[in-house]
This record gives C-alpha cells, sequence and structure tokens, in this order.
C-alpha cells in the first residue's frame, strides 16, 4: 500500500496548500476591504470638508460683494455732490466775477464825484442855492438823479447777479 500514501500524499498536500493559500486569501480579501472602508471615509471627510471650505467661501464671496456694491453706491453718491459743488462754484464764481466789475465801476464813480466835488466853484455853490432861476438846481438834480441810476446798477446783489450772469469761459 505503498502507493496509497503517495496518492494520499498527493491529494492532501495540494489540499492543505489550499488551505492556507484560501486562509491567506481571506485574510487579504478583509484587509482589502477594510483599506477600502478606510478610505471611503477619508473621502468622505474630504468631501465634508471640501463642502465646508466651499460654505466659508461662498460666505466670504458675499460679504466682499456686499462690501464692493456699498462702495460703489458711495462712489456713486459723491460724484453726484461733486458735480453739484462744482455747478455751484461755477455759480458763485461767476457772480463773484460780475460783483467784482461793478466794483471797479463803482469805484471809477466815486473817483469821478470826487473830482467834480473838488472843482466845484464858489460860484457854482451859489448859483445851486439861488431861489429865483434855479436853472443850476434843475442840472444838478439831473445830474444828482444820473448818478443815482448809476449807484443803483453798479450795486452788487449776489441773488439777482447769480441769474443773470453768465458763466465764465473754460480757458
Amino acid at each position: 500500500m505503498m502507493a496509497k500514501p503517495a496518492l494520499l500524499a498527493g491529494v492532501v498536500l495540494p489540499l492543505l496548500l489550499l488551505g492556507g493559500v484560501a486562509h491567506g486569501a481571506h485574510s487579504e480579501v478583509a484587509s482589502v476591504r477594510a483599506g477600502q472602508s478606510k478610505a471611503r471615509a477619508d473621502e468622505a471627510a474630504r468631501t465634508a470638508t471640501a463642502a465646508a471650505s466651499a460654505d466659508a467661501t461662498a460666505a466670504e464671496l458675499a460679504k466682499y460683494k456686499a462690501a464692493y456694491t456699498q462702495a460703489d453706491d458711495q462712489a456713486k453718491a459723491l460724484a453726484l455732490e461733486r458735480d453739484q459743488l462744482k455747478a455751484q462754484l461755477a455759480r458763485a464764481t461767476t457772480v463773484a466775477t460780475a460783483c467784482e466789475a461793478k466794483n471797479e465801476r463803482l469805484v471809477a464813480f466815486s473817483k469821478d464825484l470826487l473830482r467834480t466835488y473838488r472843482r466845484a466853484s464858489f460860484g457854482e455853490v451859489v448859483a445851486a442855492r439861488e431861489p429865483f432861476v434855479g436853472l443850476q438846481r434843475v442840472r444838478l438834480e439831473n445830474l444828482a438823479q444820473e448818478r443815482d441810476d448809476t449807484l443803483r446798477a453798479a450795486h452788487c446783489d449776489p441773488r439777482l447777479d447769480g441769474a443773470s450772469a453768465k458763466p465764465p469761459a473754460a480757458g
């Protein structure tokens, strides 16, 4: 029966080897499954972290968009105010220019009036007071009325001068 143990050894030995391989395969499958489970858990953690990071980034982006919109609105309001102030400055400059011209005319008028007063002779003064004919008096009243009209025309009133004066030419 010698042949039987060899046959038996030929069948049993490969079965034992297969059993060891099967046991090794089971532990290898379990190890792969554990690795897959760990990989899934790691992937879920990375996905949760990425989602949280995306939410935080979206919130920060919304904050910056709101700040940009607010800054843009402020810039528009400031530009409008600047334009209004430029228009007011142009009107004020126009009024000031008109008043300066009128002041120059008033100074010239005052100098002329003083010159006329200084040149008046004793005879002209007596003739102005002469009650019988009154010709000199009429001439002096007409001159006084002309001077009064000149003064009124040269009076600087910003409310009136600003409406009638033209803006200065840009240069």
